[in-house]
C-alpha cells in the first residue's frame, strides 16, 4: 500500500495513504496535553476524520488556540439547535434568537 509521510513538531511519520488523522493519532499513541478539537493539515483547518493523503505537515488544534475555542462554540451551538428542535413542541417555542456575547 502507498504510504505518506507525516510530520509533527519535530518527529515524521510514514502512515498508509487515506489514514484519517484520528486513526493516526490512536495508532502512534500521540497523546496532547489538552482534548485535541481538529489539525492544520498544511496549513489548512480540517476535522480529526480528514484522510491524510499526501505528505503533511500537521498541528493539531485544541482549547488553547483561537481556532480551537471557535470550534468548540461551533459545537456547542450546533447541540443546543438540536435540542431546541426536539424540544420545542413540549415547551410550545416557536423561535429562537441566537446573539453573540460582547
Amino acid at each position: 500500500m502507498e504510504q505518506v509521510k507525516v510530520k509533527l513538531g519535530d518527529s515524521e511519520f510514514l502512515v498508509e495513504k487515506d489514514t484519517r488523522i484520528i486513526d493516526f493519532m490512536n495508532s502512534f499513541g500521540i497523546q496532547n496535553p489538552s482534548p485535541v478539537l481538529g489539525a492544520i493539515v498544511n496549513n489548512e483547518s480540517r476535522s480529526l476524520r480528514h484522510k491524510l493523503d499526501v505528505d503533511a505537515k500537521v498541528e493539531f488544534i485544541d482549547y488553547s488556540s483561537t481556532e480551537g475555542v471557535s470550534i468548540y462554540r461551533r459545537s456547542l451551538l450546533f447541540l443546543f439547535i438540536i435540542l431546541h428542535m426536539d424540544v420545542r413542541s413540549a415547551l410550545k417555542v416557536s423561535d429562537i434568537k441566537i446573539s453573540r456575547c460582547m
